[in-house]
This record gives C-alpha cells, sequence and structure tokens, in this order.
C-alpha cells in the first residue's frame, strides 16, 4: 500500500490487547509501499455499509444494508475497451467513480444477498436478485444495467442470507433452522403472486446458510453453515436431493463466505482469529486449514484468482483499518497481506475480476471500496539489515520486518543479493547471491568499483528469504552490509546500508588464552594434589617456627600489636581471602554481563582493564614463582599455597585478558566462546574458593597439633597472601 494514514490505525492499536498489531506499529512507521493497491472510493450517504457485491469488468454493483436497501454502481473503468492487457491498464489509471443508485422501496430494508445471473455478452440487461430482511423472504429483481427495479416475490417467511443462478434455476438459502433451500426458475418467478418455489429443510443442526455456490460441472450446489461446528452440505440439482455432508473439526466453526478452487471448496470462518478451509468437494474429506494470526479476526469474504485466495477480514481496529490476506491454496499458506485504507473496515462485500478485485466495508455511514490488483509485485525495500557477529569470519545478517507477510509482494522470497563492504570503504566490494537471485548487471566486474562476487548455497538463506550468514570476512574488522530480494516478480530497491558490525576477535587468540588459562588451572590442581597428599599433612603444615615469628624490625609497633591481640592467623587468612571474593564476585558478574551484552567501552575504562590485567598477570608470576620456589626448598605446606593463590590470580588474569581484548578491538567474542570464556572463568573462582577453605580448615588442624609451651607470637601473613 501507501505510505499514508491508514497505518496510523496501526500505531493506535499496538497499545489495545492484540500482540499481532503490536508488532504491526513498525509497519506503520516503516511505511510499507506495495504496487498492488489501485485506490479507494467513498461512497458517502450509505447507513449499514455494503453487503454483496457483482461486477462485469467495466463496472461493480455494491448492494448496501440500508433503511431502505440500495444498489450503488461503481465505474471502473473510463471506457469499455478489448483486451486484456487494455483493460488492465485502463483499470490501473482510471480513479473509481460512482455513477448510479437504485434505492428499493420504502419497507425493503437491510439488504443480505446481491445474486446476479450469468452474464451474456452483449445483451441489454443484466438481472439480479436482492434479498432484504424485512419483509422478511421478500426476493425483489433488478436490471443492473439500466438501474431499474423489476419486482418482487415473496418467497419465504425467513431471510433470504445467499444464492446462486445455475442455469434455468436460482437456488436461495434462508436463515431459517434448520435452513431451507429454495429452486427457483428464473422466467417464471416473477409471474405473479401464486408462484410457489420447491423448498427443501436440511437436517437438524445445519441452518444459518451463508456460503453458497455451485461446484465446477454445474450438478450440486455446496452450502456451508453458521454452526458450531460448521458443517459443509453438498446437494444435486436441479432435483434438490442431499448428497452428502461433512461436519468439520470442531475449532472450524461458524463458515460466513466460501468460493470454488478447482474440485475444492474454500470456506471463512467467522473466528477469532479467522480461520480457512479447504474440503474436497468429490470426495467430501477436510484437506487443509490455516488459522491466521492474531488480530486478523473473521473470514467473511474471499476472492480466488489463480491458485490464491485473498481474504477479507471482518474487523476494526482503532483507527479504521482492517488487513486483506492472501492466502496460497495448494499449500495452504499465508503468503502476503495488505492493510486497508481509514474507513474501509468489516470487509463483508468482495469481488474479482481478471486480476484485481474490490473489497467493500460496512457498519459505517459512509462506505469505503478498496482496489487491489491480484498479481504478484516485487518485494518492499527490505529493513536496514541487522545481526551480530557469527565467529571470526562471519556474520548472521536479519532484514526482516514484523509480519513480514505484509511485504512479500504476494509472493515468496527465493533470493537475496547482500552486498558488503568494510565499514571504512566508501563502496561496495563484494555481492554474496543466495538462492535464485539475479546478479545486478550494472555492478563493475573490472577496475574502480569491482565487485566481487559469491554464490552461496541457496539452503544459507534464512527465515523465509529475510536472513543469511556472509561468512568469507576478516577477523575483528567492521562491515557494512545492503540487501535486494526477489521474488517471481523482480527484485526490490536495495536496502539503506546498514550500522557498522564487527566479526569477532579471532579464534586463535581467543582459544589461546582460554587454553592457557586451562592448562594453568590444571597445573595448579596437580601441584596442589601432590603437596596435600604427599605426606602427612597434618603434622608436616607450618612446622618453621620462624614461619610465625614476627619481624624484629616491627615488632611493638601498634599495629601490629592491634594484628597480635588476634592471637590467630587463621583469622587474618579468612580476612584476606573473604576480602578477595568481596571484589571478585561482583566482578565475576560484570564479566558475565559484559560477555553476554559487548558494547564500545570508553578510553578510560579500556586503560582501567588493561591495568587491571597488567596487575593480575605479575601476581599470576609471582604465584607461579611461589609454587616453584617450595618445590625447590620442598616445603609442601608453601607450594600448596601458592597454588591456591595461583588458582585466583589466574582468575583474573584470564578474565582481564578476555575482557582487554574485546574493549580495545570493540569486537565479541563468538557465541560458542563467551560461554565457554564464562564457565572457565566462574570454574577458577570456585576453585580458588575452595582451595583457600581447604586451606583454612587445614591451617586450624596444624595449630591444634602445635606444642602450647610457646608463648604467643604476633602473627604475620604468608607470603601467598600478600600475593593476593
Amino acid at each position: 500500500l501507501g505510505g499514508w494514514s491508514r497505518y496510523e490505525a496501526l500505531i493506535v492499536h499496538a497499545r489495545m490487547k492484540f500482540g499481532f498489531l503490536r508488532v504491526l506499529l513498525l509497519l506503520a512507521l516503516q511505511g510499507c509501499k506495495s504496487l498492488r493497491y489501485l485506490g479507494e472510493l467513498e461512497l458517502k450517504q450509505t447507513p449499514g455499509g455494503l453487503f454483496g457485491a457483482v461486477t462485469n469488468g467495466q463496472d461493480a454493483w455494491f448492494g448496501v444494508d440500508g433503511y431502505p436497501a440500495m444498489i450503488v454502481r461503481v465505474r471502473l473503468r473510463s471506457s469499455a475497451k478489448t483486451g486484456e492487457q487494455e483493460d488492465i491498464v485502463s483499470a490501473a489509471g482510471t480513479p473509481m467513480q460512482e455513477v448510479g443508485r437504485l434505492q428499493l422501496k420504502k419497507e425493503e430494508e437491510r439488504l443480505w444477498a446481491l445474486v446476479a445471473e450469468p452474464l451474456q455478452e452483449g445483451a441489454s440487461s443484466w438481472f439480479a436478485y436482492v434479498g432484504v430482511g424485512n419483509p422478511p423472504g421478500r426476493l425483489v429483481k433488478v436490471n443492473l444495467l439500466s438501474m431499474e427495479r423489476v419486482g418482487y416475490v415473496q418467497l419465504t417467511t425467513s431471510d433470504i442470507r445467499g444464492g446462486v443462478v445455475v442455469g434455468p434455476h436460482a437456488y436461495f438459502v434462508t436463515s431459517a433452522k434448520p435452513s431451507t433451500v429454495l429452486r427457483c426458475p428464473t422466467v417464471e418467478m416473477f409471474h405473479g403472486d401464486s408462484f410457489r418455489p420447491l423448498e427443501v429443510a436440511l437436517a437438524l443442526g445445519e441452518h444459518n446458510v451463508q456460503a453458497v455456490f455451485a461446484d465446477s460441472d454445474g450438478k450440486h450446489i455446496i452450502l456451508g453453515t453458521y454452526t458450531q461446528p460448521a458443517r459443509i452440505v453438498k446437494l444435486a440439482i436441479p432435483d434438490m436431493t442431499k448428497s452428502a455432508s461433512l461436519t468439520l473439526p470442531v475449532q472450524e466453526q461458524m463458515i460466513y463466505c466460501g468460493a470454488l478452487w478447482e474440485e475444492h471448496g474454500i470456506f471463512g470462518t467467522s473466528t477469532l482469529p479467522g480461520r480457512l478451509v479447504k474440503v474436497n468437494l468429490q470426495s467430501m474429506t477436510h484437506v487443509s486449514s490455516v488459522e491466521f494470526f492474531r488480530g486478523e479476526d473473521r473470514a467473511v469474504s474471499i476472492v480466488v484468482w489463480r491458485g490464491q485466495a485473498f481474504v477479507g477480514l471482518a474487523n476494526e481496529w482503532e483507527q479504521d483499518t482492517s488487513s486483506i490476506i492472501q492466502v496460497d491454496l495448494q499449500t495452504m499458506k499465508e503468503v502476503a497481506a495488505l492493510v486497508t485504507p481509514k474507513g474501509c473496515t468489516w470487509l463483508y462485500a468482495a469481488v474479482g475480476w481478471q486480476d484485481e478485485a474490490l473489497f467493500g466495508s460496512r457498519y459505517h455511514d459512509s462506505s469505503f471500496i478498496t482496489r487491489v490488483s491480484l498479481p504478484v509485485a516485487k518485494p518492499d525495500i527490505p529493513e536496514i539489515p541487522s545481526g551480530n557477529a557469527s565467529g571470526q569470519d562471519a556474520i548472521r545478517l536479519s532484514w526482516t520486518r514484523p509480519f513480514p507477510r505484509y511485504h512479500t509482494g504476494g509472493a515468496p522470497i527465493i533470493g537475496a543479493r547482500v552486498l558488503v563492504r568494510p565499514a571504512w570503504h566508501w563502496d561496495w566490494t563484494e555481492e554474496h547471491v543466495y538462492g535464485a537471485a539475479a546478479p545486478d548487471p550494472y555492478a563493475p566486474k573490472q577496475g574502480i568499483g569491482r565487485i566481487v562476487r559469491v554464490h552461496e548455497d541457496p539452503s544459507d538463506l534464512l527465515d523465509e528469504g529475510y536472513g543469511a550468514v556472509v561468512d568469507g570476512l576478516e577477523p575483528m574488522e567492521s562491515y557494512k552490509f545492503a540487501v535486494i530480494l526477489t521474488n517471481s516478480a523482480g527484485a526490490s530497491h536495495r536496502s539503506r546500508s546498514s550500522q557498522a558490525i564487527m566479526t569477532t576477535f579471532s579464534a586463535w587468540l581467543e582459544l589461546s588464552i582460554l587454553g592457557i588459562s586451562i592448562a594453568l588451572d590444571v597445573f595448579f590442581i596437580v601441584i596442589w594434589m601432590v603437596a596435600a597428599y604427599g605426606k602427612s599433612w597434618l603434622t608436616s603444615d607450618y612446622n618453621h617456627p620462624e614461619d610465625l615469628l614476627p619481624d624484629a624490625a616491627t615488632e611493638g609497633t601498634s599495629f601490629l600489636n592491634m594484628i597480635a591481640s588476634w592471637n590467630s592467623e587463621g583469622a587474618m587468612l579468612i580476612t584476606v581471602i573473604c576480602g578477595y571474593l568481596f571484589m571478585a564476585v561482583p566482578a565475576h558478574f560484570a564479566f558475565d554481563r559484559y560477555m553476554m551484552n559487548p558494547k564500545r567501552l570508553d578510553d578510560s575504562v579500556c586503560v582501567g582493564i588493561s591495568a587491571i590485567f597488567l596487575v593480575s598477570l605479575a601476581a599470576l608470576t609471582w604465584s607461579s614463582m611461589g609454587v616453584l620456589w617450595g618445590i625447590r626448598k620442598s616445603r609442601q605446606d608453601r607450594v600448596r599455597a601458592w597454588a591456591v593463590a595461583g588458582t585466583g590470580t589466574l582468575w583474573a588474569t584470564c578474565t582481564s585478558a578476555i575482557a582487554m581484548c574485546m574493549a580495545w578491538s570493540g569486537s565479541s567474542p563468538s557465541p560458542h566462546g563467551s560461554k565457554i570464556a564464562i564457565t572457565v572463568s566462574l570454574q577458577l573462582l570456585l576453585l580458588f574458593a575452595a582451595g583457600s577453605i581447604l586451606e583454612v580448615v587445614i591451617l586450624l588442624a596444624s595449630r591444634s597439633q602445635r606444642s602450647p609451651s610457646k608463648p604467643p607470637a604476633v602473627a604475620s601473613l604468608p607470603e601467598w597472601v600478600m600475593a593476593l
């Protein structure tokens, strides 16, 4: 459609309960422009709206459900031309205009059915039959070409809700319970009040028939009931005998409209949301159905054209708009949709001719007719591509709009061309071709502006043509993208250029950091276990009294006297460990959030992360040297303690190294790499916490083995605690 005010309906309804239209808010803002829309016409002073429509290609006649009922004639083409192509051109270039009205008698109110005889080429008259709600059961005959009322006949006492003319007879259905079917000879029907039709009642439960049409060979009429669940009834004509019936599944109820497609009947349901049901009329079996999306309510009118069903919905959003849904009848899937003009809602009237359709609204003082072209159009301009890095050499892109079937042009997307350039480059350098997208014939093949063409596997086109993975890119490089879509009608216009999207930093760097961290982690674990179980750890730990003696230079100071008052090296040890964990745990959660939602950081933050990395690397080196020193001195208690300190400093080094690479490059790790990094980091932190707790337990146990004869001394911090 055009990017005009009708889409404001979606903006307002986005605040309402329907999730469908809450998403369609973005459609209004983007301005969906499809070539399938041909225009609309306002019919003023038509209270009750439009109900029923017929056309001969040049003009269309719409019934008005008013008091009294009337028929409005609308000129579709400026003049009748021969040749289908000339008519289409004339229709597209000629605005619709009202050319006449026929008002029925004052007592003939509420138009329920408008049934036309088959059009005879070159005839001076074309008769149609109008069923009115008051008086009930009255059928009025009109000449559509001369816009004259011919006469009427009182057929029954129930409302006439629909009908079809087959051969010399007209068949009408009523709103009775159960419904009745009336057979009337079209020539004799208006030759006197003594006329009585042949009337046949359906079975119990088969009432309120709204849909009626003839099958392909004209030997049966097909009826759809407005019941729960709905039924499909097949009557042989002209003898009016029941051939078969079918009860649909319980969720398929309240059939309001129907149409013929090959050997199938296509029925729309007046449910929330609406459904479209396909039934094999020869075997009278249920084939399939499609349920529309939430908010696409009440399928009440159908136009079938070349294997496609165009369904008008009976709903009204807050800004007086509705939708027309296109369904592929072979697959029974929605393939396209469009939003009607403001005021064109409750689409109970629909008629098709050649390759265009008309949908009329009701329930307003002024009615609207929406005119659409049925052939496939080119896709709308794609959304600006967005995405994130899928690896060091690939980026997954998406250019989908909310509910993309409103933008496909009426056919599935079969191909896409993705244009690629480095963010710093002035022009496109690569073109990735997916599916059946034809390459751009104007793209330079050599010299300045040359584009390298990459043919991708058609199966790589994702999200029904609205996504793809672009590979062959450089690590830690920013790229911009644009996309051109293709359906059976051709290629769309190119989208606007995307924002810069960066690939992840290289996999070897990512794996190197994590691999070294895991190797050192295993080294510290093995060293600790060897030191712990190399000999009796209760008697061997802290058996060097000089470790616990205070420095003579500092003994007696107020600070050390305060520490001595604790009389517990374990208390100091626990204090240092808890302080470290108090800083490390929040830092780990911050690292987790940054890995899952990476973003560009300020230079000052990058410098701070780099400083943390350097301090952590120095502490890790100190811890590693402490382990080696303990091994050399055969001090298993110190080896074990330095190994625990190593896991803590290793956690700080690993996380700060990854964060520093991300911060300075502006890139992010691969999706799997981020999960691995978070897992490794958490394991290192948990190992440090577990090792620290074990060290405290061992320390307290070793103190209980000491001789109490030595007076308490000022406690000192072990070197590994100082490293932390």
